[in-house]
């Protein structure tokens, strides 16, 4: 079976940094790993990633989609298939089309009635459905089947079928892994495919002499797969933190996928598998090469040379890649696999492949990949052609790539219409628009020029992409939108996209283009918004994404961080004097010491006068930390001449108003503008009370309130902005859940642990039980839910924050 890939162009799944993961660490994983390691059929036991309730259905249907596409190639192995078709009945369950599911369990039972997985399968779905009677029966039947012997001394036909059982939750396990599944830190992946490893190994152990030649050489080719996921996995997490555990790892696994393909050569493979071997082992040895070579992993460089002769002293004996592909010149699907393959090290190898692909199958609801990966190559080239040679854009040569890359692109859509393909297509287009000297969306007399309305039909794409299975998801379709968008002269909704392609960048990511260019945009909204008024809530903005630029990229902030400061030093400072401001003085100390390393290496604009307001603001700091101070000592031992005056019972105590100090004049003036009126059709002043910690009041300002009001035009309620000066607290809380349609909780550990926050949801939770108000809450850090939320579904948004989901709770 040919490889499966989620994302065709981005490469491997990645492991963050500090993330190591071990055979031994697969026992952590729990009761799911045991019940794996003891054999239970079956594989609603697994933690597949498409039996989770939070997985989308959108992605559900594409990744089933890629498997029946590799179910119907005609050179595939029989075993094979029926590992696809119980995975693919798990896929249908998923999607809830369960008399589907029922129907692929039993068309593996047709073709093997002793299939146990198949088996448990059905038994599962049945008993989900109501059929007790018939899934105990088939419960039963299974038991039997499997036998009560230790599997080293039963018999050999329930040997073979354990063994099978085993490697087809193998199957399920590695391809269950794409890449837009990782999660942050890639542990789960890794322990995924440590346990397949562990889980074909038996296989291939317990079916020795019980099971034929050919269904062994396919267990051997996906073991031999499954390391190579893991080696890639630390390669990925070389870049970002190189020791020995990662080194050794990076060498076992690239010494266990090259004698597992090895081995498939020597087993007398059917032509799929001999060609996709062949060239399997040769792109995992030259990716390996370079990558050492690249980031010059000290300890690697012997033992790669070693094993690169060993490789390619049986590939003269085995063959080449070009022999491969001569192998299954009428297979366009392992064509497709292949040129994959081998794109990054030889381009004109793979055009070559598609080619014959694409001749072979010409039908893009068959072959849209083969369109999909011409399409790509083209864009590729084209951007690497004129990268560092701007004047070169629109020379026809290069125009003829990106229309070349749209038409085939636009044919591969017609197959397949996911997120990615409609971000490819919209970034090929709009390539063209900007290669068109975009230098004004207008003629004279008012017509649309040629390069607007290429602009509209990329931001089109990238729209339609947002829609579609993952896109949402993807930091780069925003990304790419934002940029489009700002061509367009929206810098408005092109800030709004490079936000969610910021919050979609990994913790410590080494990728810093994102806010990169979300900075520059909101530095030079500063600089251009003349009116004090308008101009502070953008500073504020701004300054909460340095924040987020100083500590989210704090491996990689130097790369870009100066530069901005070359080009908006003035702005910086007003950064610096917004956490000023607020009071958040380590961050405004560490602003003005990156301005201050800038100016010591670089002579600034108006050199004097921005060392004259840094040194200001540093003296402002140090006032107003011995005035806090001071302030702090008074209120202490106010504190102590009252407590004999409250009660136990009735306290609040000093730190709980602390919690809620109103936010002063100054303060104010940097909160965002207010929307005039509510969009609810239910007569409330509010679409939305926000309850939040003080903590999270950066986000709450300048990222949700920025999405709900900003794009969507919500008129939130937050205390800091909109509770009455001069009121008491309790009747501000009380009365803005009165006034708003909904309530929104954000959940992080700040807020679970305020006193005020508590009151607070505990007001929001009465008003939900005696009058229906709908209350909202997303879990945006791990916390404890309070007991009061437990029997309310919420939103998580630890890992991706579904904004369309919410939005629709709120506008219903």
């Amino acid at each position: 079976m040919s490889h499966l890939k989620d994302n065709p162009s981005s490469g491997e799944t990645q492991v963050q940094a500090g993330t190591t993961a071990s055979i031994e660490g697969q026992q952590s994983q729990g009761n799911s790993y045991e019940a794996i390691l003891e054999h239970k059929p079956g594989h609603f036991h697994l933690p597949l990633i498409i039996l989770r309730p939070s997985s989308d259905k959108r992605d559900i249907h594409l990744k089933k989609d890629r498997l029946s596409d590799q179910l119907n190639n005609p050179d595939e192995v029989e075993c094979t298939k029926l590992a696809l078709l119980n995975f693919i009945s798990i896929f249908e369950y998923a999607l809830q089309h369960v008399d589907q599911a029922r129907e692929t369990a039993e068309q593996v039972l047709e073709k093997d009635p002793y299939n146990l997985n198949a088996l448990n399968n059905l038994a599962h779905i049945n008993k989900t459905s109501g059929m007790e009677s018939e899934a105990k029966r088939l419960e039963a039947k299974t038991a039997t089947l499997q036998g009560k012997e230790d599997v080293t001394t039963c018999e050999p036909s329930v040997k073979a079928r354990v063994a099978r059982s085993l490697a087809e939750q193998a199957f399920a396990l590695t391809y269950d892994c794409f890449d837009k599944d990782e999660d942050d830190e890639g542990t789960e992946q890794t322990q995924k495919f440590f346990t397949a490893e562990n889980l074909y190994h038996s296989a291939i152990e317990i079916g020795n002499g019980v099971v034929g030649a050919q269904e062994k050489m396919t267990w051997s080719f996906f073991k031999a797969f499954n390391n190579k996921r893991i080696l890639s996995q630390y390669i990925h997490l070389s870049f970002q933190k190189y020791n020995e555990n990662v080194k050794e790892m990076i060498t076992t696994n690239l010494n266990k996928s090259i004698a597992g393909l090895t081995e498939v050569l020597h087993q007398e493979p059917t032509p799929l598998y001999k060609a996709q071997a062949l060239v399997y082992m040769t792109c995992v040895m030259s990716r390996t090469e370079y990558a050492v070579q690249q980031m010059k992993l000290h300890g690697l460089q012997i033992d790669i040379k070693i094993i690169k002769e060993e490789v390619t002293t049986l590939l003269q004996e085995k063959g080449s890649v070009k022999h491969a592909i001569d192998i299954v010149k009428n297979n366009h699907r392992i064509l497709n696999t292949m040129a994959l393959e081998i794109k990054s090290e030889n381009v004109a190898e793979a055009e070559a492949t598609i080619k014959v692909s694409l001749e072979t199958e010409s039908d893009p609801n068959k072959n849209w990949y083969g369109y999909l990966l011409k399409g790509e190559l083209a864009l590729e080239k084209y951007k690497r052609t004129t990268k560092g040679h701007p004047q070169s854009v629109g020379d026809p040569d290069k125009i003829e790539l990106l229309n070349s890359s749209i038409s085939d692109l636009k044919t591969c859509l017609k197959g397949m219409p996911s997120s990615r393909n409609y971000t490819l297509l919209g970034e090929a287009i709009m390539r063209l628009a900007l290669s068109k000297s975009c230098t004004t969306l207008h003629r004279d007399d008012g017509r649309e020029t040629e390069a607007y309305r290429h602009l509209r039909q990329a931001l089109d794409c990238f729209n339609d992409a947002l829609k579609k299975d993952y896109g949402a998801r993807d930091p780069r379709t925003h990304a790419l939108r934002g940029e489009c968008l700002k061509h367009l002269e929206e810098d408005k909704q092109a800030v709004e996209s490079w936000k969610r392609a910021v919050e979609l960048d990994r913790e410590s990511a080494t990728w810093w283009g994102n806010i990169r260019s979300l900075l520059a945009m909101l530095l030079n909204q500063c600089r251009e918004t003349l009116d004090l008024k308008s101009r502070q809530p953008v500073v504020a903005e701004t300054a909460t994404y340095v924040k987020v630029a100083l500590f989210k990229y704090e491996t990689v902030y130097g790369k870009f961080i100066p530069k901005l400061i070359e080009q908006f030093p003035e702005e910086f400072l007003q950064a610096a004097d917004y956490f000023k401001i607020t009071n958040d003085f380590a961050m405004a100390r560490r602003i003005l010491d990156e301005v201050h390393h800038v100016s010591q290496t670089v002579t600034l604009p108006r050199h004097q006068e921005i060392e004259e307001r840094r040194r200001r603001i540093e003296q402002e700091i140090e006032e107003c930390q011995e005035a806090l101070a001071n302030v702090g000592i008074q209120e202490a031992e106010s504190r102590e001449d009252e407590q004999s005056d409250v009660s136990e019972e009735g306290a609040t105590g000093g730190e709980v108003l602390d919690e809620r100090l109103p936010a002063t004049e100054e303060q104010r003036a940097f909160m965002p503008m207010k929307v005039e009126k509510a969009k609810n059709t239910k007569g409330f002043p509010y679409d939305v009370f926000v309850i939040h910690s003080s903590e999270d009041a950066e986000w709450v300002k300048y990222t949700l309130l920025a999405k709900l009001e900003g794009e969507e035009g919500l008129k939130g309620c937050i205390a800091d902005r909109d509770f009455k000066l001069g009121k008491p607290i309790l009747s501000n809380i009380t009365g803005a859940i009165k006034d708003s349609a909904n309530v929104l909780i954000i959940l992080t550990p700040d807020l679970v642990q305020s006193r005020w926050c508590k009151h607070e949801m505990n007001e929001a939770f009465h008003a939900m039980v005696e009058v229906g108000k709908p209350v909202i809450s997303v879990l945006l850090m791990d916390c404890e839910v309070p007991d009061e939320l437990q029997n309310i579904s919420y939103l998580d948004a630890r890992k991706y924050f579904d904004w369309e989901r919410l939005l629709q709770h709120i506008q219903q």
